[in-house]
């Protein structure tokens, strides 16, 4: 689930609204699969894949190491909270409904 290293801050911005919006259609797409697991609203979700793109993005030239490690550990410590709160792993999500007869990735 983590992003590629990117160069380009415009490149990066439009590989995280993609990823973000496979990963909403994804959810909702487990969501239907899975009826008895509550999962975020598509907001909440829009809110935390954000969040989670940043945090599991690549050590920037600009970052120190300390800082990278604080941010990883916050990528872990999140995607626990939301295993916790959901029963339900984030990247079970995006495998589980990936499969293409849930139709096609997000444009």
């Amino acid at each position: 689930m983590n992003p590629p290293v990117f160069h380009n801050a415009k490149e990066r911005d439009q590989y995280r609204e993609y990823w973000v919006r496979e990963f909403v259609r994804r959810a909702e797409v487990y969501r239907k699969n899975n009826a008895s697991k509550q999962l975020p609203t598509s907001g909440e979700l829009v809110s935390t894949f954000t969040e989670l793109f940043y945090l599991a993005s690549a050590k920037s030239v600009d970052e120190s190491t300390e800082a990278a490690m604080r941010r990883k550990l916050a990528y872990e410590n999140r995607l626990r909270d939301f295993q916790k709160k959901y029963s339900v792993a984030a990247r079970d999500i995006w495998n589980e409904a990936g499969d293409i007869q849930y139709g096609s990735p997000a444009q």
